[in-house]
């Protein structure tokens, strides 16, 4: 049995992450390999990625125009030999000492496992900050509060899935949020078991406020066009937090009223007064459920 460490990298140098990684694979029981796919990097970061690699007798793969983060996964794995795939974006760190350890320990065929994102813990400066904060307070959670929702909570950096069973469900091309959903909800229907550790990986990368709303808004709008293209059925096993809290909001008939609420802290986020962290965050939650109220209602949406 052998795990293959797959690797998707842009722009982002990968002494570190491969050193720490090369360490703890020393000490395993298991066979492993590393493999890295790259794409789009700088030439100077790409040359010194693939001399490591080379230096280590790492399989590399490097693609100079654009491939989506999917895309690289999805070539990986036809290029693996292990009976296992861990995939982790280059730009992520490694905190635990036992990381792959805990891994290991937990292989079972025909399940997914996932061990979870964190954010560093130094904070950033303040045009980074609400970002750094909500992944800190509200898009971070432990395993338990993730294996209640697990096909929700599921990402595809930092997941363990055996190679036939990814074979068989390849990651979608694209990066965005949208093709997570159905891709999990696949797995779900197709009854794929999905377990979640406290085994996280954590990020130093966070985007300034406006790009980050931005994004967050692009989400909202894709799950709000993924949920009405649902059954009733389906729709009553979505586990979306804003979704559940929109649903509650109605059948307390309290919508229309949380809707300006939200509409109006939501709009404060954009202002140029300064709020307390804590503020902040609530005004983000509110953000993401109004958003997410206005795209469902939105007629002219597909569904």
């Amino acid at each position: 049995m052998m795990l293959s460490i797959c690797i998707t990298a842009r722009d982002v140098a990968l002494n570190e992450l491969i050193t720490r990684l090369k360490e703890q694979a020393e000490k395993l029981d298991v066979d492993t390999e590393i493999c890295v796919a790259e794409s789009a990097s700088k030439s100077s970061i790409s040359r010194q990625n693939e001399a490591l690699c080379n230096n280590l007798n790492i399989k590399y793969i490097r693609h100079n125009q654009y491939w989506s983060h999917g895309q690289m996964k999805n070539m990986l794995a036809q290029q693996a030999s292990g009976s296992y795939l861990l995939f982790v974006h280059g730009s992520m760190h490694i905190t635990h000492r036992k990381f792959l350890s805990s891994y290991t320990e937990v292989m079972q065929p025909g399940v997914v496992v996932h061990g979870g994102v964190s954010a560093s813990g130094r904070r950033p400066a303040p045009d980074y900050e609400l970002h750094w904060l909500a992944m800190h307070n509200l898009l971070t959670y432990t395993s338990d509060e993730r294996n209640k929702h697990p096909y929700y909570h599921l990402c595809t950096n930092n997941m363990m899935i055996p190679r036939g069973l990814f074979l068989q469900y390849p990651t979608p091309d694209s990066d965005d949020f949208s093709g997570l959903l159905p891709y999990s909800f696949e797995l779900k229907n197709n009854k794929i078991p999905v377990i979640h550790i406290d085994n996280p990986i954590a990020t130093s990368r966070f985007l300034e406020t406006m790009r980050f709303l931005a994004i967050t808004r692009m989400q909202m709008q894709q799950i709000a066009c993924w949920i009405k293209k649902l059954s009733k059925e389906e729709m009553e096993h979505v586990a979306i937090p804003e979704y559940r809290h929109l649903l509650k909001a109605k059948k307390w008939k309290m919508a229309p009223l949380l809707k300006n609420t939200y509409k109006l802290n939501a709009a404060r986020l954009f202002s140029d007064n300064y709020f307390s962290l804590r503020t902040s965050l609530r005004m983000y939650k509110h953000f993401r459920r109004w958003m997410l109220m206005k795209y469902i209602e939105n007629k002219k949406m597909a569904s």
